[in-house]
């Protein structure tokens, strides 16, 4: 499994080295983190690849706990406990995606995007 942090220091690092996988990047943005991690994001998952200009910064914040007052749901409770998803998790074909629930906000957004 590669943590999220080392995830995006690989895909920062490729795109800043191949103008290719930059522009894939921006345009098909599943296909490319496919393709550099081996990872696929479940379809009702959004993806947002932002880039800076000189005159446009962008800021990404986590999840706002407060949203829930820092609590976990039951749900979200076993999913930590039993190891929630992770969508920077390398799998094979042996290891296959787990369901998702479309209803479920958590799933909603990829790095914090909306």
């Amino acid at each position: 499994m590669i943590a999220h942090d080392e995830a995006l220091r690989r895909i920062i690092a490729r795109a800043q080295e191949d103008a290719g996988f930059r522009d894939q990047l921006k345009a098909e943005p599943r296909a490319a983190l496919n393709a550099l991690l081996g990872i696929e994001i479940p379809s009702m998952m959004t993806v947002s690849v932002l880039e800076d200009t000189p005159t446009h910064l962008h800021i990404v914040l986590p999840a706002d706990d407060r949203l829930n007052d820092g609590a976990l749901e039951d749900e979200a409770l076993e999913m930590v406990a039993g190891g929630a998803w992770n969508p920077f998790e390398e799998r094979t074909m042996d290891s296959p995606l787990p369901p998702p629930d479309a209803g479920d906000p958590r799933w909603s957004t990829f790095g914090g995007g909306s």
